[in-house]
């Protein structure tokens, strides 16, 4: 496919692609952080994810700096 399309064709396919499988996975997330956006592998354990491209660590449930041992709003229902 790469030899019938244009170079920039070819990337947009490959970049929408990769997100297409990425949006696919359980335990994959984007970084919060609209300057980052990258992808960020959770940990559904602890609730928490860490972005490698920016060092953001975040509760999986409210998107907010991690709580650490502290129970998250969204998850317990206090913000429903």
């Amino acid at each position: 496919m790469k030899e019938l399309v244009s170079s920039e064709l070819f990337e947009r396919y490959d970049r929408l692609l990769l997100q297409l499988s990425l949006d696919t996975m359980n335990d994959i997330m984007y970084c919060p952080r609209k300057a980052c956006a990258s992808p960020v592998v959770v940990d559904k354990d602890s609730a928490m994810g860490s972005c490698a491209a920016c060092g953001y660590v975040f509760c999986i449930y409210c998107q907010m700096g991690y709580h650490g041992v502290a129970m998250c709003k969204m998850k317990s229902g206090l913000f429903t």
